[in-house]
């Protein structure tokens, strides 16, 4: 019953927002300017102006002022019209993300009939209504870069570090695509594989952005792709490859010189050991320590009570061989290729000038050593098909799916959480653990599958003011599974002439499969169990429903208000297989979380002030029940384990708010010049596993984590103080100062019980205690 009314009270909450606001992440920019005649600087009221190829259009105001809205990012001509004056072009006109271009006309009077003036219009340098840190990328700009991805090409940027902004968690960022978040639920980290192909323009803002951006607190990236054009077809094919050649510096992490095998082949100190060899004190720090050698080895062996393990300094330097024998190199390239096409739908023009773009990316990015999988790759393809229901009214269809197939970086100590290694440099602190390295079960595969579909409606209603509204919904699968399991009937006889029939074996296919039981080494420790435990069977379905609406109400005034509305169908099942069932560890939850939001934003722009306001009110709330448990309550004790889910009661849990002002103004000082200052609250809602996770341990299910599902949120206040200055009308120097004052960040509280006895136990609550 609390479930059920928890839904309803939502719902009325949503519609009743929805009647009144409509918000997402803006995708479009702006262009205004003022016509005046040439001659006498007479404002030309009634002036049309329009955006050649396209419906956008506006008429000049009794002062000449005019403003159109909602245009795409891209390059334009824009003209001007007056009865009596010659029409006048301005070509190379820039708009970008949620920017405002100015583009002004001084007229002449028409000296013959038919007269039309081109001009080449300049693009400013300082964006003087920008209030934060803020970079826009058009696809011409990222393809003259030495990039081969969209976060590539973000990680170029001042203040961005892979997918980290200013210092902030990933999982603090919000990554948008067409206005919509591509942060997976269950991490709350960006997926960032866009085919470069399909990108229209980038938008990158490290500092200031404005209130319409929610569950974000260190920066924003937002991608708007490309739509297919009404009468012309369009193709863009890159490829990249590179040979497959050696990923590491040095001598080869496998060769007889590496440091792995050197202190066990090296005849200098491999029969009497690295302390009793011949190596200086500098060749001893670089490689592994080998004490006593094959001889005192052999010694041990033959001195136990085993007769068949009883083996000569040789034999024993043959298995060493033989163990190792797996090559750590691998044979395979790096690839990129990236495609889109795009134009008129055949027969399309009855279905409302119906046109499509689509694209597809694949890539391959070899790790530096072969492991359950010699690369990652990553599959991305995107499709876009766009109609005109009226002249002021566009319906788009967006279809989506990627596949993942890379290496868990989940080995054996926990769980996976859908982390994986995605490129060369992110492996190589497995070089330092053997039985990573000399067999490649440590790390089990994982596959991650994402499909998406969505659906915008984008209505003018007139040169001043248009809405939005969009509804997606997106489906993440997760899955890890282990490698074939060693065929330990498939042996290999060694020294059969010495010991008979039943002699000393070894495993053949022992370097490319695991057993979680099973450990063949007699040398160094190298090991196929304790490997491969993780396990992963999890998905979650997100539904977004989110709107916009703007009205540039006065040549001066803004206004920007919306909502969004997140349900999240969150399913994680990841476990751990381990030789030992007291090893064995469990993540489990079910859960439904609902997230609500809603902002308004007021610009306002003169001549010498540019001024950003906004209010921004969001909500989450987990749309169930919880545990009723105290800090130390008995029931978390060790001897109830998996008996709490029936012993513990249940209240539905309480929604979280959070209500945040944010404010940027702009200064222009020259045309040259501006400075620009700006102070906001930003929250994002707690990542599940804080939230959500039950941790289970051993056979018994003793409690290690538990989360809290009404954690508030975390709070990040931020200033910043900038100023941007151009040379030459070429180049741009920025300089900023900032301070973030978080709070509120999720953490880990461990308490540990005083008793002692059978419930003796430790675990962890989940609270917001951190800061920084």
């Amino acid at each position: 019953m609390g479930n059920t009314m928890n839904v309803k009270k939502y719902i009325v909450a949503f519609l009743l927002i929805s009647l009144t606001l409509f918000a997402f992440a803006a995708t479009t920019g702006k262009i205004s300017g003022r016509i005046i005649d040439a001659s006498t600087e007479q404002a030309l009221a009634g002036a049309n102006v329009i955006v050649e190829g396209s419906s956008y259009g506006a008429a000049a105001d009794a002062e000449g002022y005019f403003t159109i809205l909602n245009i795409p990012p891209g390059t334009y001509t824009v003209q001007a019209s007056y009865m009596g004056y010659a029409k006048l072009s301005q070509s190379n006109i820039v708009v970008k993300i949620d920017l405002n271009t100015k583009v002004n006309f001084a007229m002449t009077v028409e000296a013959f009939a038919g007269q039309e003036v081109v001009v080449t219009a300049e693009r400013p340098v300082v964006r003087t209504d920008i209030s934060g840190s803020q970079t826009n990328i058009s696809n011409d700009e990222i393809s003259e870069m030495p990039v081969q991805s969209v976060s590539e090409a973000v990680s170029l940027q001042a203040g961005v570090s892979g997918l980290s902004i200013r210092g902030g968690r990933s999982n603090e960022m919000l990554y948008l695509v067409d206005g919509m978040s591509t942060n997976d639920q269950r991490s709350n980290t960006p997926y960032t594989s866009i085919p470069m192909s399909a990108v229209k323009e980038v938008q990158i803002q490290v500092g200031g952005f404005s209130a319409e951006y929610d569950n974000a607190r260190s920066g924003v990236v937002s991608v708007v792709t490309k739509k297919g054009d009404k009468k012309d077809y369009s193709a863009i094919v890159d490829i990249q490859y590179v040979p497959v050649q050696a990923k590491q510096f040095g001598t080869p992490l496998g060769s007889a010189d590496g440091y792995w095998h050197r202190a066990y082949l090296d005849e200098d100190v491999c029969w009497t050991g690295t302390d009793n060899g011949t190596w200086d004190l500098y060749t001893k720090a670089q490689y592994r320590a080998f004490e006593g050698g094959y001889n005192a080895l052999s010694e041990e062996l033959m001195g136990d009570t085993d007769p068949t393990n009883d083996l000569t300094p040789a034999q024993l330097k043959k298995i060493y061989e033989y163990e190792h024998r797996r090559q750590l190199v691998h044979n395979i390239p790096d690839y990129v290729v990236d495609m889109g096409v795009g134009g008129p739908v055949p027969f399309g023009e009855k279905l409302g000038n119906l046109r499509f773009f689509a694209s597809y990316r694949t890539n391959q990015s070899a790790y530096i050593m072969p492991l359950s999988r010699d690369s990652y790759n990553d599959d991305a393809f995107r499709m876009n098909l766009t109609a005109d229901l009226a002249p002021k009214t566009t319906l788009t269809l967006t279809g989506n799916y990627g596949l993942t197939q890379a290496v868990s970086s989940t080995g054996n100590n926990s769980p996976s959480m859908g982390s994986h290694y995605t490129s060369t440099w992110s492996v190589a602190n497995l070089a330092s653990i053997s039985y990573a390295v000399f067999q490649n079960g440590y790390n089990n595969p994982i596959d991650i599958i994402r499909k998406g579909i969505g659906l915008e409606l984008n209505h003018q209603f007139n040169e001043r003011s248009f809405a939005k509204i969009l509804v997606n919904s997106t489906r993440t699968d997760y899955s890890i599974t282990p490698m074939d399991s060693l065929d330990l009937t498939d042996t290999l006889k060694m020294f059969e002439d010495i010991f008979g029939a039943n002699d000393y074996k070894t495993i053949n296919n022992f370097p490319s499969a695991y057993h979680p039981t099973y450990s063949p080494s007699l040398i160094d420790g190298l090991r196929t169990d304790w490997a491969g435990f993780a396990r992963d069977q999890s998905y979650n379905i997100v539904t977004t429903v989110k709107g916009d609406y703007q009205n540039q109400i006065s040549r001066n005034n803004e206004i920007k208000t919306g909502f969004n509305f997140v349900h999240t169908k969150n399913i994680v099942d990841s476990w751990l297989v381990a030789p030992m069932s007291t090893w064995e560890e469990y993540y489990n939850w079910d859960q439904s979380p609902i997230r609500l939001g809603a902002y308004i934003l007021d610009k306002l722009e003169f001549e010498g002030l540019v001024v950003n306001a906004g209010l921004r009110y969001d909500m989450y709330d987990l749309n169930g029940e919880w545990y009723d448990l105290t800090e130390y309550d008995t029931l978390l004790n060790a001897v109830y384990g998996f008996a709490l889910d029936s012993l513990a009661s249940y209240n539905n849990t309480k929604a979280q708010h959070s209500l945040n002002p944010r404010i940027g103004i702009s200064h222009p000082i020259s045309v040259n010049s501006k400075l620009y200052f700006n102070y906001g609250h930003f929250s994002s809602m707690p990542t599940a596993t804080y939230l959500y996770i039950v941790d289970r341990y051993g056979d018994g299910g003793n409690i290690q984590r538990l989360g809290n599902p009404e954690l508030p949120f975390s709070k990040t206040i931020m200033y910043e103080l900038g100023y941007e200055h151009s040379f030459f009308d070429k180049y741009l120097a920025k300089i900023a100062a900032f301070y973030n004052d978080t709070k509120n960040q999720e953490t880990w509280t461990r308490y540990i019980s005083l008793g002692s006895g059978k419930g003796v136990t430790s675990y962890r609550l989940a609270e917001s205690r951190a800061y920084r």
